[in-house]
């Protein structure tokens, strides 16, 4: 889907860039430009943060036209649960929408049910269970269910050491299809390092390297796909802040 890698760019990256920076603000505006994989543009967010409370809109323009989208999550500490909600217009005019809850059951366990609606109102459900273990690391298992009733089950370990994260796991499909992946991320010479793999049922493998890294006000975004044929495509995405204003 050609609006994917706007999304990345404005909100992945602005994510990394923010959470570089100093302690949220109670409003705060950004603004500037992006260059995805097949477009660019200019984007401006806003974001009102609160205790228990967080919201969040950003909007862009493109060639192709304006996109937007707003998100806004909720948390209750007293009795561990909370609720999220979001909604987004692509450049192209397609609609997209996801909505759930999430609720603490015991220490270091979480529930997740939510919905996801696609362009031609199509929902799908997905159930997640979170456990933290003894061990330190976390265990996440998911199952997706489609319109058609078709299911994707996955199960993966989260675990840090030695400064890196590492993520490895598998799924099955309700039609027979299976497979595993792994990912690495660290940081090194200030760059965030990321390798991923998935291999399915017929032995078939995909990769994916990232670096991001900052340049000034400029976050970059390096991407290097390797198909299983050995084929590899290599892509730059990038955000740059133009100008931030902060309401306290």
């Amino acid at each position: 889907m050609r609006p994917k890698p706007t999304i990345i760019c404005i909100t992945t990256l602005l994510a990394l860039c923010l959470g570089a920076g100093s302690a949220p603000a109670k409003e705060r505006t950004i603004s500037g430009k992006f260059q995805g994989r097949r477009t660019e543009g200019n984007f401006q967010k806003k974001i009102n943060r609160k205790p228990g409370e967080f919201k969040k809109k950003t909007t862009w323009q493109t060639e192709r036209g304006e996109g937007r989208r707003e998100a806004e999550r909720n948390w209750n500490k007293e009795n561990r649960s909370g609720n999220y909600r979001s909604a987004t217009t692509t450049a192209g005019g397609k609609t997209f929408s996801r909505e759930g809850t999430v609720t603490g059951t015991a220490p270091g366990t979480y529930t997740q049910q939510g919905t996801l609606t696609g362009p031609r109102g199509k929902t799908s459900t997905v159930d997640r269970t979170s456990v933290r273990k003894d061990d330190g690391t976390r265990s996440v298992d998911t199952t997706y269910t489609g319109p058609g009733g078709k299911t994707l089950d996955s199960e993966k370990t989260i675990s840090y050491q030695d400064g890196a994260r590492t993520v490895e796991g598998g799924y099955n499909t309700g039609t027979g299809k299976s497979g595993t992946f792994n990912s690495r991320s660290e940081v090194e010479d200030g760059r965030l390092r990321t390798t991923r793999e998935l291999t399915n049922q017929d032995g078939k493998t995909w990769r994916q390297n990232t670096e991001l890294y900052r340049e000034d006000s400029t976050l970059i975004r390096e991407v290097t796909n390797t198909r299983p044929n050995g084929e590899s495509t290599t892509f730059e995405q990038s955000m740059t802040v133009e100008e931030i204003e902060v309401n306290p």
